[in-house]
This record gives structure tokens, C-alpha cells and sequence, in this order.
């Protein structure tokens, strides 16, 4: 009976749902093939990051990979003010940690330099840890754990200078010895930013650091100088309308249409969105 009176309503196609994402609209979600456990990418792996540089996570757990349909509820997430998705990535990302849940003491949400959680109005990442914590039953650790400055955008950067910019960028000023931490973010491009706050953590006293994430995005080289390279899914992150996108559903009777009007949870964004659904002709 309870469970009747407060079933949710799936973020893609407004259907009912038990938590986030229906089930039919979450295998619709590409996912990471035979991913490697230190670094996340699908294997076989062509450039091994963790041969290029430091290394200090011990495990990345990011189960979808950054693509459509995926990409564009991550992007609401983080720019268009769709705050209650983070508890949908949360459900999308529980069943994942099963086999590692049992070693985790706490999440530490990567944080966001102020002048930007200011802009932004919250952290993505953290609108993600909380529901996370509550299913995993473990602290949630921000307090003294900052981002001591904002980062320039990285669009189109190397790994190489990606792990430049984010160098000595987390302060921790608390005691973690002994403690496993799970560091929490919406995606892992290269790994630069949680290998930089994994650093911290574990100068703080962690034992072990461990990645989860919604995301993993693909391996890319750029042909040219043979430099890794990533997509940035920063790519807006200083202003530049985001092109609008109709995404057509694989199954079932409908698409989603998505556009630059539109808010996947209508009323949480800055501007005036809904959600729609467009019948299949």
C-alpha cells in the first residue's frame, strides 16, 4: 500500500518507478565493457593511464559509459539545475558497489571551489554522495576537505596537462587514519581530479582511496600527436548554449525530446523546462 502512495516517476519517460531511473529506460544506458578495476576503462586498454602517472586510486567503479541517452540527464544534473537526478545516479549506481561496499568507511564528494558552488548554486557531486551514503549506511566526510581554487576549463586538454591543472588543487585538513574512502563524482574522464583528491586523502591518513562515479568516458588518442585526449563533458562549463537534442528511445513506443528549453525535472531548473514525451510515429 505505501509503496503505491509514493512510487516516483521516472526522469526519462514519466512512467512510474521505484527509485530513479525505470528499468527499462536505465537498459537503454550503454555501460563500460569488461572494465579494468584500477582505472574503469573498458578493456582492452590502449594507453594504460596508470603507466603515464601517478596512480593513487586503488579502484574506479563507473558503470555507464559517457554517451547518449546517459549524457544529456548527467548534463541536466549539472547545469540546468536538475538537483533531484542526483538521487536517481544514486539508485542507477548502488547495485554496482555491492562487492565493494563492505570495505567503504565513508564518501567524500569531490568538492567544488566556493566561487563556483556559488554560481552553480550546489555541487553535483554531492547531490549524488548523500543518497549514496544513506544506501551504503556510511558517513558522508566534507568538512574540512576544499577545493583551494577553481580550475580553467579543460576542453580539449591532454591528459598531461589536465593532471597540471588539477595539481595541489584539494586541501584536507582532517584525520582519516585507517579509514577507506570512496571518492564520489558524476564522471571520470582521465582520472586527473580524482587521483589529485585521492592524494590529499591519503596524505591525511586514508588507507585507501577507491573512484565510484555514473560515467567512465571512452579512451580517446588524438591521431595527430598521439597524446591521450578526452571529450570534455566540461564542455559548457563557461557559458555556451549546450545544441538541442532529440534522443530516440531503442524500445517501447516513444521518444524523449530534449532541448535546450527543456528540464528533464520540470520546475528544478533555472529556466522555464518540462519534460516531453513525443509519440512515435
Amino acid at each position: 500500500m505505501w509503496d503505491a502512495l509514493f512510487v516516483e516517476s521516472c526522469p526519462a519517460c514519466g512512467g512510474s518507478s521505484r527509485a530513479g531511473f525505470c528499468a527499462v529506460c536505465a537498459r537503454e544506458f550503454p555501460r563500460v565493457r569488461r572494465a579494468c578495476e584500477r582505472c574503469g576503462l573498458g578493456t582492452p586498454v590502449a594507453h594504460c593511464p596508470l603507466r603515464s602517472a601517478r596512480w593513487c586510486v586503488a579502484a574506479v567503479i563507473a558503470p555507464f559509459d559517457y554517451a547518449p541517452p546517459l549524457e544529456h540527464y548527467l548534463h541536466a544534473l549539472k547545469y540546468r539545475g536538475a538537483r533531484s537526478l542526483g538521487s536517481a545516479f544514486a539508485a542507477l549506481l548502488a547495485p554496482a558497489l555491492t562487492a565493494a561496499r563492505a570495505d567503504v568507511d565513508a564518501l567524500v564528494p569531490v568538492p567544488l571551489h566556493r566561487s563556483r558552488r556559488c554560481e552553480r548554486g550546489y555541487n553535483q557531486a554531492r547531490e549524488i554522495a548523500r543518497p549514496l551514503a544513506r544506501e551504503l549506511r556510511v558517513p558522508l566526510l566534507e568538512r574540512g576537505i576544499v577545493r583551494r581554487f577553481a580550475r580553467a576549463a579543460q576542453t580539449g586538454q591532454s591528459a598531461r596537462q589536465r593532471r597540471a591543472s588539477v595539481a595541489h588543487a584539494f586541501r584536507v585538513d582532517r584525520d582519516l587514519r585507517g579509514q577507506c574512502v570512496a571518492i564520489i563524482d558524476d564522471v571520470v574522464t582521465t582520472g586527473a581530479t580524482i587521483n589529485a583528491l585521492a592524494a590529499e586523502l591519503l596524505a591525511a591518513g586514508a588507507r585507501r582511496c577507491l573512484a565510484f562515479a555514473v560515467a567512465r568516458t571512452a579512451e580517446h588518442a588524438d591521431e595527430a600527436s598521439g597524446a591521450e585526449r578526452v571529450v570534455e563533458h566540461d564542455a559548457c562549463e563557461h557559458g555556451g548554449a549546450e545544441p538541442g537534442v532529440v534522443q530516440e528511445r531503442a524500445k517501447g513506443l516513444h521518444a524523449i525530446a530534449v532541448a535546450d528549453e527543456i528540464d528533464l525535472i520540470g520546475g528544478e531548473a533555472s529556466g522555464r523546462t518540462e519534460a516531453a514525451v513525443v509519440p512515435r510515429a
